[in-house]
């Protein structure tokens, strides 16, 4: 049985996972994954990614609607951040 069957995902999430497994705590474009899991005609089709990322956070994150895991970089793309930490506020100088 394929390991995407056994944990309850679809072949496409499956792959988009593991790609993003692949490379940890860097951002990923939407086109870059895109090519990666759908193959380059999928460019025209931006939204099979945003429908196969929210089920991939119903399945994986503890709050979907807030991610730690599978985090969105605004108009970039993604980022897989394996050990699920929020990056610490930075101390702006009081003036």
């Amino acid at each position: 049985m394929p390991a995407a069957t056994r944990c309850g995902s679809r072949p496409k999430e499956f792959e988009l996972f593991v790609y993003m497994a692949r490379h940890p705590n860097r951002v990923i474009t939407h086109r870059t994954l895109l090519e990666a899991v759908w193959g380059e005609a999928s460019q025209e089709q931006p939204e099979y990614l945003r429908v196969f990322m929210g089920q991939l956070r119903k399945k994986l994150e503890p709050d979907p609607s807030n991610p730690r895991f599978l985090v969105t970089e605004p108009w970039v793309g993604y980022r897989f951040n394996p050990n699920g930490l929020r990056p610490r506020p930075t101390h702006q100088p009081q003036p």
